[in-house]
């Protein structure tokens, strides 16, 4: 068979537009000082890749070091020693400079770069090497770009094996950080190590901690449940990536290093930068006509697994408006390594602000890398190769400090504690626990208004009364309040099992999982979960199963849909859908109650949208409760509050939780 031909595209002119300005505009040295990369270009088989080495604190030269890499498509090989950009040392000048603080202007977008926005510092504060590398294509690096790609990451692979050892300030350990872009990138060059390492090739990855990931392509962020989300993958692609690649990574490269050759050969590698239109993910999203195929597959993290044989450390976030709440817990189960997870309310970036996220991260890296052993209160051990923590209730201190109000432990995911209970979804819109107690009947709605929409830009707490009121475009259900002393808590995936039709030949389904404080009628929104109705099948040999609940051994909690071969319901035939609601950890305290809503996905959900979708199903749609063929319900993983290691007597409330939605009356 003769191979496809390959299609490329010249990248050029939004950064020409970028170079001349920065370059032939006024001398930058007279506003302020712009330290930064790249410091050094490196010859790989991907092309020239730009990098950006930020040595520790109180660096000496008769020393080794251990080192660090964090690659992405930013500015990452144009990083600064400080984590500005050129943008935000602007800013920093011009404020040290006004006579009145109160008229600092506030940092402007692309004011940080990798080296803060990955929280490195905390490393190279503390001993450590920090190499910041650009991906080929993308900002000072040559080459042609390729998104997600297994391939493009070679190139961060012979940076540790061919590259380092060359440096006087190696000591012979490498370490992977990531978050996001970088955090995917770093577990893409962790299984080329872990490949090598199977191939007899040079191997010197130590460990890494990464964040902010997509599990799948497909199933993790394009399409949750088969349901196409149209905002942030595109935005993202086409306008996030590029500003920071050009004007961060590219502009940056130049300027500041305009009277010497590392600028002029970052505006020499620019020039080679092409995109292959075969491994585009428009092209491809246009393609596959919103099925899963081989594109999607091969640049999912979760394809390659199996190859990862270094200890890892995951970190993610439940209310992450990015890169989602699937990939994390995912992608742990999937490692068969020493492995730590640590998840918490909170946005993407919470993954690397909070101090006891990077905290947990670095303590771990301290342990593979420098053999500085944690303390207890890490929750993990080094006899002990698997370990997970959920903190609870991220919220800031009076002296606006994220803390969190406690965390529960685990060797496993799903928690060793977790006790699998059913909430029945009961006539007049009730929860219980009970099933005898729980009435027959049934609820209609009108599926596809959208209405329930918000965006994460707007504020966490910023919701028009009209996108959160009840109304009869979704069902609302509500359990019982929780009364003094049977404070509960819930810990890891949720899975709603759910008896349906539709006036349509589909629909899509939202369930959302939430908490109501009955005293101030706010809510806060935990998770949400996602299924187009046609794309139902579920196949039992891919699905994730746990037996932590001896009750209810071999329990399925994520199930592996192939949506390759959607299939069309029967108008008004009852079908039963099993939605995948991301995971979560959150404490019912006495006042509040567990609510449920059953809509369609919204129009603007966070950095989602779901608008407009290949098929555009509007229905009306009736949810059958508790007959005896039909027992609609949610199953949540509660986990014992009193396993909560220092919960506090009253938590943060709505809106204090950090970067849950709220909503009040």
């Amino acid at each position: 068979m003769r191979a496809p031909r390959r299609r490329t595209i010249p990248v050029l002119v939004a950064q020409a537009l970028v170079i001349g300005t920065l370059v032939t505009g006024p001398s930058f040295a007279t506003v302020g000082p712009y330290s930064g990369g790249p410091t050094d270009f490196v010859e790989t088989s991907q092309g020239q890749i730009a990098v950006s080495v930020v040595l520790p604190k109180d660096y000496d030269p008769a020393k080794t070091y251990p080192s660090i890499l964090e690659m992405a498509g930013y500015e990452n090989g144009s990083a600064s020693a400080d984590g500005r950009t050129m943008l935000g040392t602007t800013r920093d000048v011009l404020c040290a400079q006004s006579p009145d603080p109160r008229y600092c202007p506030p940092d402007p977008p692309l004011a940080e770069d990798s080296q803060a926005l990955t929280a490195s510092s905390h490393f190279t504060d503390d001993g450590y090497v920090v190499v910041h590398a650009n991906l080929p294509g993308t900002g000072c690096s040559s080459g042609e770009f390729g998104l997600y790609s297994f391939q493009a990451a070679l190139a961060g692979y012979e940076i540790i094996e061919n590259w380092m050892p060359t440096q006087p300030w190696w000591n012979g350990e490498a370490g992977i950080l990531g978050h996001s872009w970088s955090g995917m990138t770093g577990f893409f060059i962790a299984a080329q190590e872990g490949l090598a390492a199977s191939e007899g090739r040079p191997h010197h990855l130590v460990a890494m901690t990464i964040s902010g990931l997509v599990d799948d392509v497909y199933r993790g962020i394009t399409y949750p449940g088969g349901v196409f989300n149209t905002l942030f993958p595109p935005l993202w692609y086409l306008g996030i990536r590029n500003a920071y690649s050009v004007a961060g990574g590219t502009a940056q490269g130049v300027a500041r290093n305009a009277d010497n050759d590392n600028g002029k050969q970052c505006a020499v590698n620019s020039a080679t930068h092409t995109l292959s239109t075969d491994d585009d993910p428009i092209v491809q999203g246009l393609v596959s006509q919103g099925l899963d195929n081989d594109y999607w597959r091969s640049h999912s993290l979760i394809s390659y697994a199996d190859l990862i044989d270094v200890p890892t450390h995951i970190t993610g976030t439940f209310n992450d408006e990015q890169t989602g709440a699937r990939g994390f817990s995912h992608l742990w189960d999937a490692i068969s390594v020493p492995k730590r997870l640590l998840m918490v309310n909170g946005d993407h970036d919470t993954n690397v602000k909070a101090r006891e996220t990077w905290a947990d991260r670095k303590t771990w890296m301290d342990y593979w890398m420098r053999d500085i052993a944690p303390d207890s209160s890490w929750g993990w051990s080094p006899t002990q190769p698997t370990s997970v923590r959920a903190l609870l209730e991220l919220h800031k201190d009076d002296d606006g400090n994220l803390v969190s109000n406690g965390h529960i432990d685990s060797t496993s995911y799903p928690f060793d504690q977790t006790t699998w209970t059913d909430y029945y979804l009961c006539g007049g819109k009730a929860l219980t626990t009970d099933r005898a107690t729980c009435g027959v009947g049934s609820d209609t709605y009108l599926s596809g208004t959208r209405r329930q929409s918000w965006n994460y830009q707007f504020g966490y707490d910023q919701n028009p009364p009209l996108t959160t009121a009840d109304g009869p475009d979704q069902v609302r259900l509500q359990g019982p309040v929780v009364e003094e002393g049977n404070t509960w808590a819930i810990a890891g995936p949720i899975v709603a099992d759910l008896y349906l039709s539709a006036s349509g030949n589909d629909t899509d389904l939202f369930v959302q999982i939430a908490d109501e404080d009955t005293a101030s009628k706010s809510i806060s929104f935990l998770q949400r979960g996602w299924l187009k109705a046609s794309h139902r099948a579920i196949d039992p040999a891919k699905s994730d199963y746990t037996s932590v609940d001896p009750a209810r051994a071999n329990f399925l909690y994520r199930p592996w849909r192939p949506h390759v071969d959607p299939v069309a319901i029967q108008p008004g035939v009852p079908e039963n859908y099993f939605v995948e609601v991301w995971p979560v950890a959150h404490v019912f305290r006495p006042g509040h109650r567990l609510v449920v809503i059953v809509t369609a996905p919204p129009a603007v959900d966070s950095d989602y949208a779901f608008a407009v979708q290949t098929s555009q199903p509007v229905s009306v749609n009736t949810l059958i409760y508790n007959d005896e063929s039909h027992p609609s319900r949610v199953t949540l993983p509660v986990v014992p509050a009193t396993d909560v290691t220092g919960l506090g007597a009253t938590g943060p409330g709505c809106p204090g939780y950090w970067q849950v939605r709220c909503a009040g009356e």
